[in-house]
């Protein structure tokens, strides 16, 4: 029974389908999926950037000294978060030059600057990606 089952499910198919990978009038994108991922991240970006403009901005409005350096504030806002973040990136995800030479040098920097960066960069990486997964149109020009 399921075999009949599936060769009728794989007939109607064959049926409906034409050439060139088309399925009724409409065009099946082999690509599709990847476009989704992609647009997923660019998503995933811009909500990163938005969220660090929040953190930004809710630290400013909460009284706290943003002109210190990020470490220092995210030291005193929460010491075990920074400790365990530096654990989790050097000896778990066995990147200690990403601690040492990317993060480390960027928390000595101004929280505000920090924040500014990390929202600049969240919200052109996601346009970015977002622009790259935007589903493109065939434009049929009325003169041809």
């Amino acid at each position: 029974m399921w075999d009949a089952l599936c060769a009728d499910q794989t007939d109607r198919f064959q049926r409906r389908s034409g050439e060139n990978g088309t399925w009724g009038n409409q065009a099946v994108s082999r690509r599709g999926g990847e476009m989704i991922v992609i647009r997923i991240l660019g998503r995933l970006f811009v909500f990163l950037g938005l969220a660090a403009l929040g953190l930004g901005v809710w630290l400013w409005l909460s009284g706290e000294d943003i002109t210190q350096p990020a470490g220092r504030l995210w030291t005193g806002l929460d010491f075990t978060s920074y400790n365990h973040a530096q654990v989790i990136i050097q000896r778990h995800l066995n990147l200690p030059n990403l601690w040492d030479s990317a993060l480390l040098p960027l928390l000595t920097r101004p929280a505000w600057e920090v924040t500014l960066w990390v929202f600049l960069a969240g919200m052109v990486l996601g346009g970015l990606l977002l622009l790259l997964g935007k589903a493109t149109k065939k434009r049929t020009s009325g003169f041809s």
